[in-house]
């Protein structure tokens, strides 16, 4: 009788939690009798840079995402991967994902053993079973992500019916000037819009912990920003009189100010659209606070009302950063207020290796989320829209020092509000090329 090679269900297997290293599964093994034994061998992805190393060898053509996605591991849909963190190995190893969502296999092989049956042969006939390869990533460190949010994509193995198998084996793919995004330094983040009596609430993210580094980024259309916020230190500006405007207008620009808002700027008033950034370290301090403190109860952190003059809308996104050098938090910064772009192009800033980029986009019309995708490399931490205005934060850890170079969203950039649940339509007979505002940063984490 020929003997089959073991399948063991996800339940079975050995999984030890505190972990990185690849874990090894098992496909069902297809007999055909008195010819062939077939048996998969599949590994889970553990890491974003194991699932990422996978997406660049498979050549798909679409995005890569890390996050904390309510699907955790390595999956895929359309041809674009995601890589959900913070789940456990069973989570990471489960093939019943939700809608269309595929598992991605870190590795999967197969062999196929041939062979006679005949009267004379043992009983006990095994099949051979390929060693598999040690992953070529070191363990993620993701201390510095405490939270975001996001889709995630998953696949599960399908043994066909042929006889034969064909595996081909796939390049290695080479190493990006960017690391691979594995969010464990990005804690969370928030977003909020103006209610009707002109006040933004700016919350901490849930998973923010003290010593973390919070980022606001603040925008607005059609009136002015301040430029100081109690508690708060402004890092980076872009001020835009006009869409067209060649330049970004920053607080040394100003000529005037007034109760905290600049007056008059060396060009124009910058009221068309305008962005900044502020940091404010997290301490104890801000947390357990009474409520005339503004103490968020329901996460246990404080959080600040700030209130704007006029009724324009603002919004405002805010991300929590592990591992800020305290000193000098911010390494280096950039603006563009016009780039002739149908999507958004960020400009260049110098970082350090294991610095985190920081890309901010305004936008002066709605935006649905699909239509700036996060530049190659990048993930997606932070995404707002309202009736006439939209804002993005990506952002990414680097691998080595040097110039991030232009950094240039995917999608199909500014369009105008698409009808309820229809997502991207059609697109507009020009682009608003110059709608937006872009500002780059990179975060010491020396």
């Amino acid at each position: 009788m020929l003997a089959k090679s073991l399948w063991l269900p996800l339940s079975a297997v050995c999984i030890n939690s505190g972990s990185t290293e690849s874990k090894l599964l098992r496909a069902p093994a297809k007999e055909i009798p008195g010819e062939r034994i077939l048996e998969s061998i599949a590994t889970v992805c553990l890491t974003a840079e194991q699932c990422y190393s996978k997406f660049l060898s498979l050549d798909t053509g679409g995005h890569f995402s890390s996050g904390n996605f309510p699907s955790k591991g390595c999956y895929t849909k359309n041809n674009n991967f995601w890589f959900g963190t913070g789940g456990t190995d069973e989570e990471m190893a489960e093939t019943n994902l939700p809608g269309i969502l595929t598992r991605v296999w870190c590795n999967m092989e197969a062999e196929t053993l041939t062979f006679t049956v005949t009267s004379n042969q043992p009983t006990d006939i095994r099949t051979k079973r390929p060693t598999p390869q040690p992953t070529t990533q070191g363990p993620t460190d993701t201390s510095w992500n405490h939270d975001s949010t996001a889709a995630m994509m998953t696949s599960a193995i399908e043994l066909h019916n042929e006889a034969t198998y064909t595996i081909t084996k796939r390049p290695t793919p080479q190493p990006t000037t960017q690391a691979p995004n594995d969010l464990s330094w990005n804690h969370g983040s928030t977003a909020a819009m103006t209610s009707s009596n002109g006040t933004i609430e700016i919350h901490v993210p849930h998973d923010a912990r003290v010593g973390d580094g919070l980022f606001l980024f603040l925008s607005r259309t059609d009136a002015r920003l301040p430029l100081e916020l109690d508690q708060w230190t402004n890092v980076a500006q872009c001020f835009k009189s006009s869409n067209e405007q060649p330049e970004c207008l920053t607080a040394a620009d100003c000529l005037e100010k007034d109760g905290g808002y600049c007056k008059s700027f060396a060009k124009g008033r910058g009221r068309d659209l305008g962005s900044e950034v502020f940091y404010h370290k997290l301490t104890r301090e801000d947390k357990g606070l009474t409520r005339e403190n503004k103490e968020d109860k329901g996460r246990g952190w404080r959080y600040w009302a700030i209130d704007l003059e006029g009724r324009s809308t603002a919004w405002a996104i805010t991300v929590a950063i592990a591992g800020v050098n305290e000193e000098n938090p911010i390494r280096s910064i950039a603006g563009a207020s016009c780039d002739k772009e149908s999507g958004s192009a960020f400009p260049s800033v110098h970082g350090e290796e294991n610095d985190i980029v920081l890309l901010s986009q305004s936008f002066d019309d709605s935006a649905k989320q699909d239509h700036f995708r996060p530049p190659v490399g990048t993930s997606l931490l932070g995404w707002i829209k309202g009736v006439d205005e939209a804002g993005f934060v990506f952002g990414e850890r680097l691998a080595r020092r040097g110039e991030t170079g232009t950094l240039i969203t995917e999608g199909p950039g500014g369009r105008r509000n698409d009808p309820p649940g229809e997502g991207a339509t059609k697109t507009l007979g020009h682009y608003r090329d110059c709608k937006d505002v872009m500002l780059s940063l990179t975060v010491n984490r020396e």
